[in-house]
């Protein structure tokens, strides 16, 4: 196999395995079938521009954010903790007790 055809297969392996079929990625789909290629791509550069600017915000917040909560790192921690550690409780107590899949316990 010469590189280039390497090259494309390794891309097109690469693309399969990173697109996520998702809720947008569904509507997407829908969108192109139904009202035709142009609508598709119009609807996908729509979720492109929404994907970036969820990003610049996060990017520009984000900064601020960590700046703001690392003087509170200790109770961060804490907090974690308590919280993962019910977490666990939950799904031992679960296992020691199983009840009926989908119906709550009161």
């Amino acid at each position: 196999m010469d590189p280039t055809a390497a090259l494309l297969a390794g891309l097109a392996a690469g693309l399969a395995i990173a697109v996520q079929v998702g809720a947008v990625g569904l509507l997407l789909v829908e969108a192109s079938v139904v009202a035709g290629p142009r609508a598709g791509v119009a609807a996908g550069m729509g979720v492109a521009t929404a994907d970036v600017a969820f990003a610049a915000v996060a990017a520009a917040g984000g900064g601020a954010a960590g700046a703001a909560l690392a003087s509170h790192e200790s109770e961060i921690r804490v907090v974690a903790a308590v919280t993962l550690a019910a977490i666990a409780v939950c799904g031992l107590s679960r296992l020691i007790r199983p009840g009926e899949p989908g119906r709550r316990r009161q």
